[in-house]
């Protein structure tokens, strides 16, 4: 399946929007929802923009492999692990698949999938991270200072282990650190505790911060976890049986649909609907879909959100109704007014739209009914003229006739 790399994606992902502050000082700008808890306990070194976490766990070695790793291909797993070390950033399956697409088929893709997920669940790969707190280099930071400027060297390990066991627990339980990832586990909805009281959490935010009932207060950045929600997202092998789906079956969404549940295994149903709606939000490229999506009634930016909706509707709305944003944006107060004008205006435009297009049907219709007319009239004259012929002859026959008998009678 061919798609050309020239087309846009209209269709709002995680990016900040810079219009939402105009509307009122009390939402937040949308970000992107990347919150993944980090467990590895090696100090990290800081590489450019993001901080990447190189060292292999011990029980790691390239020669052999481990009980975790029973059934893998030990040699793309080692071009896997290498390919993350030279690339120093976390790698997605569409990269590490053009690593083989030479040397192995296409339908040996399923134990490349494979191979990839159990380095991901072993944190041999994708353990790069960004936007992790400035506390945690200041603590490394003051550690190795104290260590260099103490002459005792007994004292300095005992203070280097002394933070680097703090820089620990701050990885592990103080501070949350983010990854990029691209998926995220349907399963941690359920199971999540409030940040403040850890108790079961029953809303969420974008960014990922779960509470509970009693400490969410006002906020309306939180939306309420639910089956329904955690049964709307998707993993990497339901979106990769999507892609084949649709390769085999094309535009069948049902047979598509039927086919991620069945061989996805994962015991949560997509609907024809959803598989459309999931296929129509993937990025074009590789690195554009970092961020897991959320339903538009999910957004933080309810405008951005409602423009791209009309979107799929019809373009002439959707432009009506920004350019509408444009002229109100600094009249409005609150994002509901602003929400509930802008549906006005759609409606207006939407029925604009449907008398236009009535009185194009119309029109259509009474130059439709003059082509039959005039064909109506076409085959009439041709009738006619064939009959108008045959009279002729007939005519001419009878005269012959008539003729012929006088001579006849001329003759006896």
């Amino acid at each position: 399946m061919k798609v050309k790399s020239e087309m846009t994606n209209i269709y709002p992902r995680a990016e900040r929007v810079e219009l939402e502050p105009i509307i009122g000082s009390s939402r937040s700008v949308a970000r992107a929802p990347v919150r993944v808890a980090h467990e590895s306990t090696s100090p990290p070194s800081e590489t450019g923009d993001a901080i990447f976490i190189g060292a292999v766990p011990e029980w790691f070695k390239r020669d052999s492999l481990s009980e975790h790793e029973r059934g893998v291909d030990i040699t793309v797993r080692n071009r896997i692990v290498d390919f993350y070390q030279n690339k120093r950033r976390n790698i997605g399956v569409g990269e590490v698949y053009g690593l083989f697409a030479v040397e192995y088929e296409i339908g040996l893709f399923d134990s490349i999938l494979g191979v990839f997920n159990v380095c991901e669940e072993l944190r041999l790969i994708n353990t790069t991270y960004s936007g992790i707190t400035e506390q945690l280099f200041t603590i490394e930071t003051n550690g190795s200072s104290n260590n260099s400027s103490n002459g005792n060297s007994s004292n300095n390990n005992n203070n280097y282990s002394n933070n680097h066991n703090n820089n620990s627990n701050i990885i592990n339980t103080t501070e949350y650190t983010y990854l990029t990832e691209k998926y995220t586990d349907p399963t941690s909805f359920i199971g999540a505790k409030c940040g403040e009281c850890n108790k079961q959490a029953e809303y969420f935010t974008s960014g990922f911060e779960f509470s509970c009932e009693e400490c969410r207060g006002e906020d309306a950045r939180h939306h309420r976890i639910t089956g329904e929600l955690a049964a709307a997202l998707w993993d990497k092998k339901e979106e990769y049986w999507l892609l084949r789906g649709i390769e085999e079956h094309r535009d069948s969404w049902e047979s598509v649909a039927e086919m991620v549940n069945e061989r996805s295994g994962s015991g949560r149903r997509k609907s024809k609907e959803m598989c459309i709606f999931h296929f129509i939000n993937q990025g074009i490229l590789e690195r554009i879909e970092e961020y897991e999506t959320l339903p538009f009634s999910k957004f933080e930016n309810q405008t951005t959100a409602l423009v791209a909706f009309f979107s799929m509707l019809d373009g002439a709305i959707s432009a009506a109704v920004a350019g509408e944003f444009l002229r109100v944006m600094q009249k409005k107060e609150r994002e509901a007014e602003c929400a509930e004008h802008l549906i006005a205006v759609a409606v207006e435009e939407a029925k604009r739209r449907v008398e236009l297009k009535r009185r194009k049907i119309g029109r259509l219709q009474e130059v439709k009914l003059d082509a039959w007319i005039k064909k109506i009239e076409l085959k009439m004259d041709a009738i006619e003229e064939m009959y108008g012929e045959v009279e002729a002859v007939r005519g001419e026959l009878v005269e012959k006739r008539s003729n012929l008998m006088d001579e006849i009678a001329r003759l006896n």
